[in-house]
């Protein structure tokens, strides 16, 4: 799909091919996915209109991008950055309204407690999911990405676990402590269900070995009296 000159070894996309990416970018054709942020869908526009041939930071570089971003964008983010004033003058400037739109969510949903564990999320991946949410959140001091992640943390977990983990000294003091503690509780409540699986299985092995030994001496035949239920050993007619 490329042509690679002798002379310079310079690499020449073919023009229909050019054309083709362009059409592509004034289409609305490159669209953010579900989980890109928006930096990151920023990146694909820059390299995808470098593959279309644009000059790097002509103006009509900036165009196509700003059209193409604009174009591709979140909806819901488009939308709020629609009534930032200059979010059109220029790509760098669409991409920093909606940068920090996204920031403003991703501060909504750390503090109103829409970040849930999920059923099969250990207590340790859901306190990772916690640390990459507030880094991406853009929080700063170290006081305050404790703070919100702590409080992130005790409303995404179950109200019983929760209702448990401030009754313990210090959960409270900081994220860390309140992980430490939950995933002791975790542990705990693994050790407790393998303790009684194992304890109703012993059960179950013990019935049926009794119900195995009941069946054998059912089932014996005396060898002088004829009679089931016992050995000549045990017989009572001698």
């Amino acid at each position: 799909a490329v042509v690679s000159t002798q002379s310079t070894g310079e690499v020449v996309h073919p023009k229909w091919e050019l054309r083709h990416l362009r059409i592509k970018m004034t289409r609305g054709a490159v669209v953010q996915s579900e989980n890109e942020e928006v930096g990151e869908f920023a990146s694909r526009i820059r390299s995808f209109a470098n593959r279309a041939g644009y000059k790097r930071g002509s103006p009509e570089s900036d165009q196509a991008c700003l059209d193409a971003f604009l174009n591709g964008l979140n909806a819901r983010i488009a939308y709020k950055i629609c009534t930032t004033p200059g979010h059109d003058e220029s790509f760098e400037k669409a991409v920093s309204a909606a940068r920090k739109k996204e920031i403003r969510e991703m501060r909504l949903q750390l503090t109103s407690g829409k970040i849930a564990k999920s059923r099969d999320e250990d207590i340790e991946d859901f306190a990772e999911r916690i640390r990459r949410f507030v880094d991406k959140a853009g929080y700063t001091t170290e006081a305050e990405r404790s703070d919100v992640s702590l409080n992130a943390f005790l409303n995404g977990l179950s109200a019983k676990l929760t209702d448990e983990l401030l009754s313990v000294d210090g959960v409270e003091d900081s994220f860390e402590k309140a992980v430490r503690a939950a995933r002791f509780r975790e542990e705990f409540a693994k050790l407790r269900r393998n303790a009684d699986t194992n304890s109703e299985q012993d059960s179950r092995l013990d019935n049926s070995s009794q119900q195995d030994r009941s069946y054998r001496r059912e089932s014996r035949t005396c060898y002088h009296c004829g009679v089931q239920g016992h050995i000549a050993r045990f017989c009572q007619a001698f």
